[in-house]
């Protein structure tokens, strides 16, 4: 039973940061293409 939740955890925790440093690196691209377009217009 506990080797199923810590499975489930680590899961659950690589998805989490797998997201958040997808997230991170694609908005954070898409803003910095937004402030470089700004800036040249």
């Amino acid at each position: 039973m506990g080797h199923i939740l810590l499975t489930l955890f680590l899961g659950q925790l690589t998805k989490i940061l797998f997201y958040d440093i997808f997230f991170e690196y694609f908005y954070g691209g898409i803003a910095q293409s937004v402030e470089q377009t700004a800036h040249i217009r």
